[in-house]
């Protein structure tokens, strides 16, 4: 036993040594090459906000000279999405300004991978791979047909021609829905093409399957090489995970409080619990939070919790200042909670909208079951036993255009808009977020990095300290 706890405080020791190493390499060196991707550990999904701030962070740090990418198709452990390379290479553009490399080793190219690199000093890609460069796809299963033979039936009831045809009630999309998803990736490829064509002079032609050694002759930004080869090219490498450690937040009174709203906003979430109202009402009493930020990556949910957390955003609003940034997409109940802030940042490639309003009802017949309804009144129940009726149905149609016609009121209201224009682009319709500022429903295009900004200017703060809830 006291031989296991001796051997337990040297491995202390080494680790205590190591990192007592590492912030003293980093201090006393100007000359840090931040590393990702190479023997360290990744950040999660949840942690994307952070990793941003710390890539801004090392972009204005005067001891690292550039960064040493090695790029497997995401940062934080799940695939990145347009959106999220839209604010990542908001940061490179940074570090290339303060004349920092920004250096890329990547396997093969894919549309995503090829924006991202865009935005870097150089590019290394392996030798024998090919990459394909197909542009934006978006792959929707319906599964009605599969569900009724299974003895399920579900019924959708929406507003709005563009509004989202639910998977499990049709056995294909609707030709305006589909006219709607061509327009958006189409707005959204050109969105992308047209900056990679800024940072490069790369070509449409660039669009199918090519052998990484036949790009590499095209383009002399482009180099092959292997990974054991191209990493050691830098000396007195720290890996970001490291750097994080080190370069934590400069403790302050001020504060500012970074609120995510991510998924589906239901009861059983985290965002349909009480303690999630609770924490709004937490901050607002908290005098060293001079400003929120509230961080929406959320397709929407249930309009009566959306409206009881917009309630709630718009009591902490007296109090503080609440600007949103969107970081993939803001649609349906989660732009509900976005009028709730003093001012809406959104990527050129988010999505916003989906205004509208949509019900479920899921009819279960299992085989060999008979299941009868006793009411205690001339009101059937509304249940997954019974089909629904056609005067429940035409109830529910009343309903949702009352939820519709609040909805209309309250974009009209908070953005400024007359109700007819209101109801012309609530119809259901996603925008990118470009064509969102030019529609009024988003303030300015920026990421989270324009919210810090903002917020910094407004409330006059020379130094500050995030707390993410």
């Amino acid at each position: 036993m006291k031989l296991l706890r001796n051997f337990l405080f040297v491995l202390l020791g080494f680790s205590s040594m190591k990192s007592f190493y590492q912030m003293f390499k980093y201090q006393y060196s100007n000359k840090i090459t931040l590393t990702y991707g190479f023997d360290d550990l990744y950040f999660q999904h949840n942690q994307f906000n952070q990793f941003l701030c710390l890539l801004n962070k090392a972009a204005h740090d005067p001891k690292v000279r550039g960064i040493a990418i090695n790029y497997q198709g995401a940062f934080c452990a799940s695939e990145d999405s347009i959106a999220n390379i839209n604010e990542l290479t908001q940061v490179f553009d940074l570090f290339k300004r303060n004349k920092k490399f920004v250096d890329f080793y990547i396997p093969s190219l894919t549309f995503k991978s090829l924006y991202l690199a865009s935005h870097a000093s150089s590019i290394t890609l392996t030798q024998n791979e090919m990459s394909h460069i197909s542009g934006i796809h978006i792959h929707m299963p319906f599964v009605r047909d599969a569900l009724k033979a299974q003895g399920i039936e579900v019924t959708s009831i929406a507003t709005g021609e563009f509004k989202t045809p639910e998977s499990e009630s049709r056995n294909s999309m609707s030709d305006e829905y589909k006219d709607g998803l061509k327009k958006l990736l189409k707005a959204c490829s050109d969105l992308v093409i047209n900056d990679i064509k800024l940072h490069t002079n790369i070509e449409n032609g660039m669009l199918g399957m090519h052998k990484n050694a036949d790009i590499a002759k095209k383009y002399s930004f482009i180099n092959i090489s292997n990974f054991a080869t191209w990493s050691s090219r830098y000396n007195n490498k720290l890996s970001t995970f490291k750097y994080a450690r080190i370069c934590k937040d400069r403790k302050s009174y001020n504060k500012i409080a970074v609120i995510n709203v991510n998924g589906t906003i239901r009861a059983g979430s985290y965002l349909g619990n009480m303690s999630f109202i609770s924490q709004i009402d937490n901050i607002a009493r908290n005098p060293r939070i001079k400003a929120v930020i509230l961080r929406i990556d959320s397709g929407g949910g249930s309009a009566y919790i959306s409206n009881e957390i917009y309630n709630a955003l718009i009591k902490l609003k007296e109090k503080k200042l609440l600007v949103a940034s969107i970081k993939d997409i803001c649609a349906s109940g989660s732009y509900i909670l976005a009028l709730s802030a003093d001012k809406i940042f959104a990527p050129k490639c988010a999505l916003v909208g989906s205004i509208g309003v949509i019900m479920n009802h899921v009819h279960i017949q299992t085989p060999g079951v008979n299941v009868e309804n006793i009411d205690s009144h001339d009101m059937p129940d509304i249940n997954s036993y019974t089909p629904i009726t056609a005067e429940q149905k035409k109830e529910i149609i009343v309903y949702i255009k009352d939820a519709l016609d609040q909805f209309r009121k309250l974009v009209a209201n908070q953005r400024k808009f007359s109700l007819e224009y209101s109801r012309q682009i609530s119809l259901g319709q996603v925008y990118t977020g470009r064509d969102a500022k030019s529609l009024g429903l988003i303030d300015e295009e920026g990421s989270l990095l324009d919210a810090l900004k903002f917020i910094q200017y407004k409330k006059n703060l020379k130094h500050y300290e995030i707390m993410y809830v």
